[in-house]
């Protein structure tokens, strides 16, 4: 684990870092992170989502375990949201994206790169399919929450309309296309998908860092219910579900474990900025999950 937090996961947190440091010292403000992330959100990361979709193997995933991990995701997010609504008084948008942080680990930044060092490059099977369902499901539907929330016109060409102008939405369902039907994408549309894909990534977290700066930390009873439910409640639920409907400890399992394991993913905080909601919290959950997991990471790995 010492290996895996000197590279890759401090040199890819770098970045956020770097946000942190030039925030704090005045040379980026909270509106420079507000437009840096729009641009994310409007090419770079649905370039990323597509690029993920399309080169999907659906046909290798286990999608019994990939059932009972969705299953545990469900029940993670139902009850972030009802606690922030019912017990915090969150407002309905912003109880969305707590119920995102608790559910959506950071698969593609911390997860995949801890996976591929210790179970092969070519066998993160399961841990790809959780990307892949996590973009259809949790980021898609909080997605659409969040553009069609207050809209008084529900009539189903508007919402349509609406949804057609959304570059996610677009991405999200032209990759599955791609990716079901086994295209083949030609070699500059490799070359454009990695070369501006990987840019979402660090945009994204050098946004985070830039808020976290202007963000002050305090031992938030949100935050803290929202991060003990992501760390310890989640992989617990998924081991105990495990343990009875499939029970042994094959690597398929270990990585779906090691997945609910993992921190919160930055999705939720990009979300929140771009549809203006409440986002000292959520970035204080992802700072903070990010630092702590490395241990239940270990735990897991150990076993």
């Amino acid at each position: 684990m010492i290996s895996v937090l000197t590279d890759p996961v401090l040199p890819i947190f770098a970045i956020a870092i770097i946000g942190y440091l030039l925030g704090r010292t005045g040379h980026a403000t909270e509106e420079n992170a507000r437009i840096v992330n729009r641009f994310c959100m409007s090419i770079p990361m649905p370039v990323l989502v597509f690029g993920l979709l399309a080169r999907s193997d659906f046909d290798a995933f286990v999608w019994d375990k990939l059932l009972v991990y969705a299953a545990g995701e469900a029940i993670v997010f139902t009850l972030v949201f009802l606690t922030a609504r019912k017990v915090f008084a969150c407002t309905v948008t912003e109880a969305v994206l707590l119920g995102v942080c608790g559910a959506f680990s950071n698969t593609v930044m911390y997860i995949l790169p801890i996976s591929q060092l210790v179970y092969g490059v070519d066998a993160v099977g399961s841990v790809v399919s959780v990307i892949v369902l996590d973009i259809l499901f949790l980021f898609a539907g909080s997605l659409i929450f969040l553009e069609l929330h207050g809209n008084e016109a529900w009539r189903p060409g508007v919402i349509v309309g609406k949804l057609a102008r959304m570059p996610l939405i677009v991405a999200i369902v032209l990759g599955l296309a791609t990716g079901l039907m086994g295209l083949d994408l030609p070699g500059p549309a490799e070359t454009f998908i990695n070369f501006n894909g990987d840019a979402a990534p660090p945009i994204a977290l050098f946004a985070l860092g830039v808020v976290l700066s202007k963000t002050r930390m305090s031992a938030d009873p949100v935050v803290l219910t929202v991060g003990a439910i992501k760390m310890l409640a989640f992989p617990a639920l998924v081991w105990a579900v495990f343990s009875v409907v499939s029970p042994g400890w094959d690597p398929q399992t270990q990585q779906f474990i090691l997945t609910a394991a993992g921190p919160a993913g930055a999705m939720a905080f990009s979300m929140a900025l771009l549809y203006d909601v409440r986002a000292d919290r959520i970035a204080q959950i992802i700072v903070g999950t990010s630092a702590l997991t490395l241990l239940s990471l270990a735990l897991v790995l150990s076993l």
